[in-house]
């Protein structure tokens, strides 16, 4: 009866019928979290920036009225002044709108990453809880037996004792767990957006998902979202220096009108036109293009630094994800089994009177620390695999 007790107390449960799973828990996010909302938007308003670089100024109307003649005057005035700079203007805007878009995919990808996190450590947690449920009933059905053992004079009151302290310390730790899983559970439902008056439904995975697909290659430093920015940045402030350089350029304001309401020729109506154009006497633009330059090569030099950042996050994120999948295979595959079994061959050979408390004792305690360190390297390969997406843009 023993045995079968605590072989059960090790059994896997099968996933509820209503499981929240990686994929879904991605997606609710993607329609619930407002940062996508707001890069969504931000991209919104570079294209009506871009449409706006696109339309030259409106002409302005001019009404005057005088007791001199002609009394009345209308007149229209159309500047051109936007027609040297208009390109580069235009070329700064579908910049303005490709950096946009790139900030969307980074901030995609980044909530993709949050959400696989945040989803390991509630799912991780979980599994810290079941293993400790496991320990304490075993612990809690091992003192039951010591109980009768000592009534019975079989063991000794300190070796109840010690078994007794093993209960309590299971007991603990479940505790401990316990709120560290609740802790998890809240902090994945701030991720995802999940609904204050809603509970989270059981999560549906494993830790060791992942383990047997192959990575995607990594793409080009070029294609990383940080990157597309940095380059979009570079390319209008390029532009806005070209623009304000040819802006220095004086080009006329052209009037057109008609005057009327002359005492001296009644019924005549005479047009009227006229340019302006000014005259760069006291200052010519030369700071502003100066700053201009200026400006575009910051952000040459920043978009230098942003692919070199680029090509060592990827560098470094390949090796960290080769390295953390060897630990979790072998947590996964050897660390976690084998010490369930060393704890419930202990358990069997102290039921059985085969050993004593101390080997059992052992049990426990190595149980313990290899759980806590084939978890951390399982969720340390699921996070490594999030920055890894992430980086790639892999939905895997």
């Amino acid at each position: 009866m023993l045995t079968a007790f605590l072989l059960a107390s090790l059994a896997v449960q099968g996933q509820a019928p209503d499981t929240l799973t990686l994929a879904v828990a991605t997606a609710f996010a993607r329609e619930h979290r407002p940062t996508l909302v707001a890069a969504a938007a931000a991209v919104e308003e570079a294209r009506g920036a871009l449409a706006e670089r696109r339309r030259p100024p409106n002409p302005t109307a001019n009404y005057t009225h005088s007791d001199d003649a002609p009394r009345s005057t209308f007149t229209i005035q159309q500047s051109f002044e936007w027609l040297l700079s208009r390109g580069s203007s235009v070329g700064a805007g579908h910049a303005g709108v490709a950096r946009a878009e790139a900030d969307l995919e980074g901030s995609t990808r980044d909530l993709r990453r949050d959400v696989h996190v945040a989803f390991i450590s509630a799912l991780a947690a979980r599994r810290v809880r079941e293993l400790a449920a496991a320990q304490l009933a075993v612990a809690d059905t091992l003192v039951r037996f010591a109980e009768r053992r000592l009534a019975a004079g079989d063991i000794a009151e300190a070796e109840f004792e010690r078994l007794r302290l093993e209960r309590i310390l299971a007991e603990q730790t479940l505790s401990r767990v316990r709120a560290e899983e609740v802790r998890s559970r809240l902090a994945l439902g701030r991720t995802l957006g999940w609904p204050a008056d809603s509970v989270l439904p059981p999560l549906g995975g494993d830790l060791a998902d992942g383990l047997d697909r192959v990575p995607p290659v990594a793409p080009a430093s070029a294609d990383l979202p940080m990157v597309r920015s940095a380059f979009a940045d570079s390319a209008a402030s390029a532009d806005e220096a070209r623009s304000t350089n040819w802006g220095r350029i004086p080009l006329p304001t052209v009037e057109f009108g008609r005057q009327w309401d002359d005492p001296s020729a009644p019924g005549a109506k005479l047009w009227t036109l006229g340019a302006s154009l000014p005259i760069p006497i006291w200052t010519q633009g030369g700071g502003a293009a100066m700053s201009a330059r200026a400006r575009a090569r910051i952000a040459a030099a920043s978009l230098l630094e942003t692919r070199l950042e680029a090509r060592q996050q990827l560098a470094a994120a390949g090796m960290q994800l080769d390295e953390a999948r060897l630990r979790a295979r072998l947590a996964s595959d050897s660390l976690l089994p084998g010490a369930g079994r060393l704890r419930v061959r202990a358990a069997r050979a102290y039921a059985l009177g085969q050993t004593g408390v101390l080997p059992l004792l052992e049990a426990f305690r190595v149980e313990r620390e290899i759980v806590v360190s084939a978890m951390t390297d399982l969720v340390a390969y699921q996070e490594a695999l999030a920055e890894w997406n992430s980086l790639t843009g892999s939905t895997e």
